[in-house]
């Protein structure tokens, strides 16, 4: 047998090959893949938001609710400022809801 070795252009010529190759995989991989997880992760950060952000409202609410009660117990005793701030957020809310039901489209 011949002891073939590889000559230098050879060599090179398949070192190109193997670059070009991997090269072009990075290209799809990162147009197909890299924009799949970037639309991944502002769905998940989104709804993360959106939760925390609801969960601030809610404990925002009961402390104007709370605040309401407190501030009302110095003029009446304790049952009828409860009665009266569930009153005046009822209200509120419902005037809202009627403004929101006016705005819908029909």
């Amino acid at each position: 047998m011949s002891d073939v070795q590889p000559t230098n252009s050879t060599a090179d010529w398949s070192a190109k090959a193997t670059e070009t190759v991997v090269q072009s995989v990075d290209k799809v991989k990162e147009k197909t893949t890299g924009k799949a997880l970037d639309i991944s992760r502002v769905a998940v950060y989104g709804v993360a938001m959106a939760f925390i952000a609801v969960l601030l409202l809610l404990l925002l609410l009961v402390l104007l609710v709370r605040m309401a009660n407190v501030a009302l117990e110095e003029l009446v005793d304790r049952d009828r400022a409860v009665w009266i701030t569930y009153l005046v957020f009822a209200v509120i809310f419902w005037i809202g809801g009627m403004v929101l039901w006016r705005k819908r489209g029909s």
